[in-house]
């Protein structure tokens, strides 16, 4: 087993029975060795800090495959789930994709003036110009886009707009 650790480049190596002595001193090495190998270059280090400055902010983080994006709440006009995919659509024009299911961005965002009329979208309430009631709802935005209403989320629709 001593030969399979060192290939796999193990930390350390501990033996049966564990000796408590001996664990904790193999996870303190681990610890140590992971806190001196912590990426430090600038470019990380900016970011954290731009990260850590917006705490309780109006902003979210969206983790594509490529690259993590920090965008303003209010600058996403909706999101349009695919399969287990939701790309969201932003006031700049850019599309962001990312692979988790809207069901999870629903829950996140719904305090933010976010609904949901329909299945597969979720709309910025702040971003709606106008609702249309020809063939079963429509919400259209300020940039022209159209977003259909579901017969059962009409009325909830109507309500929530009428409070604000």
């Amino acid at each position: 087993y001593a030969l399979k650790a060192i290939k796999f480049h193990a930390i350390d190596y501990i033996l049966k029975p564990v000796n408590a002595t001996e664990f904790q001193a193999a996870v303190q090495s681990t610890l140590e060795l992971i806190k001196a190998n912590l990426p430090t270059n600038g470019q990380n280090e900016h970011f954290l800090q731009t990260v850590s400055q917006n705490k309780g902010s109006n902003k979210i983080m969206l983790r594509t495959s490529a690259a993590l994006h920090l965008v303003n709440i209010a600058d996403i006009l909706y999101c349009k789930n695919d399969n287990s995919y939701t790309t969201f659509y932003l006031t700049t024009g850019k599309k962001i994709m990312v692979s988790k299911g809207i069901v999870f961005y629903d829950g996140l965002l719904s305090e933010s003036g976010f609904f949901r009329p329909h299945q597969s979208y979720l709309v910025n309430l702040c971003h709606v110009s106008r609702v249309d009631k020809a063939d079963g709802g429509s919400i259209i935005l300020a940039t022209d886009d159209e977003i259909p209403i579901s017969s059962r989320r009409k009325k909830a629709l109507m309500q929530l707009l009428g409070n604000l």
